[in-house]
């Protein structure tokens, strides 16, 4: 079929889209693979460090890098003691400890560490603390985790803040989270708890702007984006695949149906030939599918071309659904064992004897 003017054409476009399939493939591997993994962009590693802080190996809530305690609750929950961790942040807003046990700031009891003071809330008794916090947090709606659903909490943060009234910072607190008492976030026998984000947030300076927690949680939304990026290409890349292995198929299976009816169309040629070669009269020629004619006074027995020539469709019913075999040319439809010899060696039966 190759040697035929739409063989090669069909062979050239069948190429070239393996040329295409090639090059699709080359860019998934090269440039979007490496990128799919289970941690994507560090957006594990980014939520670990905000939740933990960063340089927490610990996951249980015992890591001093969670959290500096300070000489007590006032000067451990402000300055650059906060914003280290969302553990360390929390437990300055919502742990309850001696120094004001009947007070519960964030509507539950720490019943495990609420007999220590709060320097003493390290290792297991901060394990203890962060149990219970995360426990309760959990029972609040939960959304599944998303770019959106990131800045969204990070939007309700900034919008939780709050400032003092007086314009003077240097002595008030500028921007903190809950309640404070007398510019203090942990005044001993004081229910009002806070965390003071004045000079993290370098409203005082020396914080230089590091709110850790807040632009880890923001680097793994960007991830997050950065990821779904890479999926969508990957996604993308997919569906240009699938449709060149669709596409070549049906060139190929093209190439296939012509081969067949090519072949059928020579044995049917070659059938008919040497039934019409039987005659050598005028008479005897010109009473089946067969054409007496010649020049220069030679003449001979031919087969008939065109309308002369009868289409017999096989009982298969692929004739109808166009299929390949489904019709053959000839003058065999009139004898049985002509038709008998012509199936032989078939998988399909190309003539149907007729009476």
């Amino acid at each position: 079929v190759r040697t035929q003017t739409q063989g090669k054409r069909t062979a050239a476009k069948i190429a070239k889209m393996l040329k295409l399939a090639e090059g699709e493939y080359s860019k998934y591997t090269k440039e979007v693979k490496q990128h799919l993994q289970r941690d994507g962009p560090n957006i594990k590693s980014n939520l670990d460090e905000a939740l933990f802080g960063v340089g927490a190996t610990k996951k249980d809530g015992t890591d001093t890098q969670s959290n500096t305690k300070g000489t007590d609750r006032s000067t451990g929950c402000k300055g650059t003691n906060v914003g280290k961790s969302v553990l360390g942040d929390l437990l300055c807003l919502c742990v309850v400890t001696l120094e004001k046990n009947d007070a519960k700031p964030c509507g539950f009891d720490t019943t495990n560490v609420k007999t220590h003071g709060w320097t003493a809330i390290i290792n297991s008794h901060q394990k203890n603390a962060w149990e219970t916090t995360k426990a309760e947090c959990g029972k609040q709606p939960q959304q599944k985790l998303s770019a959106a659903a990131i800045r969204a909490a990070l939007a309700g943060f900034d919008a939780a803040l709050k400032g003092t009234k007086t314009a003077d910072i240097s002595t008030n607190i500028g921007a903190f989270l809950g309640e404070h008492s007398g510019q203090t976030c942990g005044a001993s026998n004081d229910a009002a708890k806070c965390v003071d984000y004045s000079e993290v947030l370098n409203l005082k300076g020396g914080g230089g702007n590091q709110l850790s927690w807040y632009n880890k949680m923001a680097a793994a939304a960007d991830a997050i984006e950065e990821l779904q990026s890479y999926i969508w290409q990957a996604q993308a890349i997919e569906a240009i695949l699938k449709r060149l292995a669709t596409d070549s198929d049906v060139l190929y299976e093209a190439l296939t149906v012509s081969e067949a009816e090519q072949t059928q169309k020579a044995v049917q040629s070659k059938a008919d030939k040497q039934d019409c070669d039987r005659h050598n009269t005028n008479e005897t020629c010109t009473t089946g599918d067969c054409k007496w004619e010649g020049k220069d006074g030679k003449k001979e027995c031919k087969p008939k071309e065109g309308e002369g020539q009868t289409n017999i469709t096989a009982e298969t019913g692929a004739g109808a659904a166009g299929g390949a075999g489904a019709t053959v040319w000839g003058s065999h439809f009139n004898d049985k064992e002509k038709c008998k010899k012509m199936n032989e060696g078939k998988e399909k039966p190309v003539c149907v004897w007729k009476k």
